[in-house]
């Protein structure tokens, strides 16, 4: 026997090949590092890891997909508040021009073109206690992923896709794209941030030139007009103001959620564009980061603290050069700041308004959020400890889309890649008639599970063992676990005999 050994992604997972099945060993959980600063490396097209205790990069995650050879610019990364997700917008590096943010429209995506692997820009989740990619979700062909929040009450994840107009939302427990709110024409959604409620969505409409207020329940949308192109919102943790920054006037607009009315603070001359911005746990203050570069303006290295009650700058700070992402940690004593043209990232003290530290990242740092542990939540996966084998071609993609997920749900997956005709005949071995095909072919427990099929009708197979061959989702539909597209009704599963096994 003949074994073959290849190492996947960024130094963070082996797989051991042995005679076509492919084996995959996990790495051990890291429990050493109490606050991870998480970085998109815009130009590396990857995720760098700093630990916050030595101010040092430890780590860094390639985003390029190791199956089909296409890299992915991240552009923004966020923790989730239970800290058990990752969520990185990534966009083919093919279809994007290499650059922070447009301020110009370009032409619309295709909405008839079927999106593929190797072009669909991507929601990538990231397990911090792992720092390995669990799961990617694929969304549409040149969209602009821009920036991504979750809810705190729900398990909804939007994120703004800057070229489409489009907010998609997606379900972080089965990771898959639910639905999209669509914006107006030529609005440009770019940064974004939930009320304290998580009922609405207020959004940083950069061709619009407005604050956009989406109403998370009904999909309305609303705005409020602004001087200029707006970047990025931040909503203070009361709830009562709205921040937005505004490049072309220089300015930051403060929002009065109560009083429904907008007032501007003046940024110090001098300034040359603010960017992303991240209140203070207080409500008073907002932290902003001047960058500057686009329309002609020069690099800036400030960072601006903005008193929100005075409407008046209570401090400056200077950091690298072209400070774009802003985060601040739990305890409020750092924040992080990114900076685009240094390759590096700023450690500043709060307490003394001073950076302390300078770490090299790599190239064009871009979103940055910082991880301060994990909730204990005690779940297990609706599959765990379930042995599957899953028989796919070495190429597709979604093939692998579904066996994240259905590793991710705790089931123990070997993957045995064949080829297109060892396929078909293995398929037609295992009793899948023709017009019950999908790409992929599990086989769980004697029974045969034919394509993309959900997590809760393998569950019922498992729980109620009945007497039939096996459950099929014939072809690949939009939205099923480990596809594209929106899931627009029940998916309706088949036994192999030819009955319907269920609605899921």
């Amino acid at each position: 026997m003949k074994n073959s050994y290849l190492l996947v992604g960024a130094g963070l997972a082996f797989v051991i090949v042995i005679t076509g099945v492919m084996l995959y060993l996990e790495p051990k959980k890291d429990s050493s590092v109490s606050e991870k600063i998480y970085v998109a490396l815009e130009g590396d097209g990857a995720v760098g890891v700093i630990d916050g205790n030595k101010s040092k990069l430890v780590k860094t995650i390639s985003l390029t997909d190791e199956r089909t050879g296409t890299m992915y610019m991240p552009h923004n990364v966020q923790v989730s508040l239970d800290g058990s997700v990752v969520w990185v917008t990534a966009n083919a590096m093919a279809e994007m021009e290499h650059q922070s943010f447009r301020f110009l429209k370009t032409a619309q995506a295709d909405g008839g073109h079927e999106d593929s692997e190797t072009e669909s820009d991507q929601l990538i989740a990231i397990d911090p206690s792992t720092d390995m990619i669990v799961r990617r979700i694929p969304i549409a062909i040149g969209q602009h992923l821009a920036h991504v929040v979750q809810s705190a009450t729900d398990s909804a994840v939007f994120v703004a896709a800057q070229e489409t107009d489009m907010i998609y939302v997606v379900d972080a427990d089965s990771m898959t794209l639910e639905r999209s709110i669509k914006l107006p024409e030529g609005s440009g959604p770019h940064g974004m941030r939930l009320s304290p409620d998580d009922q609405t969505l207020y959004v940083a409409l950069m061709s619009g030139e407005a604050l956009g207020m989406v109403d998370i329940n009904s999909g309305t949308v609303d705005s409020q007009p602004l001087n200029g192109g707006a970047v990025q919102t931040a909503v203070t943790p009361d709830g009562s103001r709205v921040a937005v920054s505004v490049y072309d006037s220089l300015s930051i607009g403060v929002y009065d959620t109560g009083k429904r009315s907008l007032s501007y603070v003046k940024l110090p001359e001098g300034s040359q564009g603010p960017v992303q911005l991240y209140p203070t746990k207080d409500s008073r203050f907002v932290y902003v980061a001047d960058q500057g570069t686009l329309n002609g303006r020069r690099a800036n290295d400030k960072l601006f603290k903005i008193d929100l009650e005075t409407l008046a700058v209570a401090e400056t700070i200077e950091v690298g050069r072209a400070p774009h992402g802003v985060a601040l940690n739990r305890g409020g004593d750092r924040v992080y700041v990114t900076n685009l043209e240094d390759g590096s990232v700023s450690v500043v003290d709060t307490g003394a308004a001073q950076e302390i530290a300078r770490v090299k990242v790599g190239k064009e740092p871009n979103g940055v959020s910082v991880w301060n542990g994990r909730e204990d939540r005690s779940s297990v996966g609706a599959l765990e400890g379930v042995k599957i084998t899953v028989y796919k071609s070495p190429t597709c993609g979604c093939c692998g889309n579904y066996v994240a997920e259905l590793r991710r749900q705790g089931a123990e997956i070997t993957v045995e890649e064949i080829s297109e005709a060892a396929l078909t005949e293995k398929k037609a071995a295992l009793g899948v008639r023709p017009e019950l095909e999908s790409c992929h072919t599990s086989v769980m427990d004697g029974y045969v599970i034919e394509g993309h099929v959900p997590v809760e009708a393998i569950a019922k197979l498992r729980a109620e063992r009945p007497p039939l061959a096996g459950i099929a989702l014939p072809g690949m539909p939009a939205g099923s676990p480990g596809m594209s597209g929106i899931k627009s009704e029940p998916f309706a599963v088949q036994t192999l005999e030819g009955d319907l096994f269920g609605n899921f």
